[in-house]
């Protein structure tokens, strides 16, 4: 009867072992696929703002060469295709970076609804949320201190339609460059904070999964001392 009831007690302590950590491992499985999609992300943005960057770059040598034509109407030709080129940059800058910034959202959020007990030390996808309405709200600033509406720009067709409207006049032209000017510079900045808070993310849920890690080896080494410590052999089993 005793070995009958020590022989249960084993196979339920196996069964609970077992089902215990299949789940999690599991888990770490897809965790690596998430984490590879943060990483990636990473490097995107990396990339984003080094485009963003470049027209930074790429304006400022537009300006140097206007302040040699100040006594010509408008741009040369070769500088107000620059300009526009620029203009056409940064509109999928931003659409890189809001698309970026939802992505992101959703993997946090993925993240919390797989493992409850995750809790970061910032609320991510509110983060990933104002910095979205920040990018927007600076842009729309930039536009208006250049003397244009944000709405001008919102789709590649009214961008078209607003770029021949300002190439009429040197003042237009001007305008274009100084908005695109401001943008440019805003985003690479921008472009700076998402990448800080994507790093923050992939630390917090490595902490999390890193944690799990240990407390999982815990629970196997407890498990592992336990079967150990059972005398099995038949001939030492008590009432055997």
């Amino acid at each position: 009867m005793k070995t009958q009831l020590l022989h249960q007690r084993i196979t339920h302590m196996i069964f609970i072992f077992i089902f215990s950590i299949v789940p999690i491992k599991n888990s770490y499985a897809i965790y690596a696929t998430e984490m590879t999609q943060l990483l990636n992300h990473a490097e995107l943005i990396a990339s984003v703002a080094k485009q963003a960057q470049m027209v930074v770059n790429q304006i400022q040598m537009i300006q140097n060469q206007i302040e040699m034509f100040k006594s010509i109407a408008t741009f040369p030709q070769s500088e107000w295709g620059k300009t526009i080129q620029a203009l056409q940059q940064l509109q999928q800058i931003v659409k890189q970076g809001q698309a970026m910034s939802y992505t992101l959202q959703n993997i946090e959020q993925v993240f919390k609804a797989k493992y409850p007990g995750y809790d970061p030390p910032v609320d991510y996808i509110q983060s990933y949320q104002d910095w979205s309405q920040t990018t927007l709200d600076s842009i729309a600033g930039s536009f208006a201190a250049a003397g244009l509406q944000s709405n001008q720009f919102q789709t590649e067709d009214a961008t078209m339609k607003t770029i021949r409207n300002l190439s009429d006049s040197a003042e237009g032209q001007t305008q274009a460059l100084q908005a695109a000017n401001m943008i440019a510079n805003e985003m690479v900045g921008q472009l700076q904070k998402l990448r800080q808070l994507n790093m923050s993310q992939i630390q917090a849920q490595n902490a999390y999964m890193a944690h799990q890690v240990n407390k999982e080896a815990a629970d196997n080494a407890a498990a592992e001392e336990f079967f150990h410590e059972i005398p099995f052999t038949a001939g030492n089993t008590p009432g055997y």
